[in-house]
């Protein structure tokens, strides 16, 4: 199940990359829907909500993965970057910059130690 659920996030990936938005945010939701929260499944539904006024859902989503923990340091960067997107994308600049620099913290390689 879960391998069939990492293809759907490829396929969806690959469709989000030829401009199919509307096809690759239908199978995100999907995958959303199944509870496959894999960081990269998380950052391409933030970039879909974006498009879709589907903000909040997206934060809570988020906020969840990184609280559950026990992902890599690149996975935690890239979702702290994705809310730092998506809280711009609300206007709620403070957090946007605060979650842009915890995600830009991690990718330096004194964090890869931890």
């Amino acid at each position: 199940a879960s391998g069939n659920h990492s293809i759907m996030q490829l396929r969806a990936r690959v469709l989000e990359v030829a401009g199919e938005l509307e096809a690759s945010w239908q199978l995100t939701q999907e995958l959303i829907a199944a509870n496959y929260l894999a960081p990269a499944t998380l950052m391409l539904y933030s970039r879909h909500a974006m498009r879709n006024q589907q903000q909040d859902r997206a934060i809570a989503l988020l906020e969840n993965r990184l609280k559950a923990g026990g992902m890599s340091t690149m996975d935690t960067s890239g979702l702290y970057m994705s809310l730092a997107s998506l809280f711009d994308s609300v206007g709620q600049y403070d957090n946007a910059f605060a979650h842009a620099k915890t995600g830009n913290d991690l990718r330096r390689p004194s964090a890869w130690c931890h």
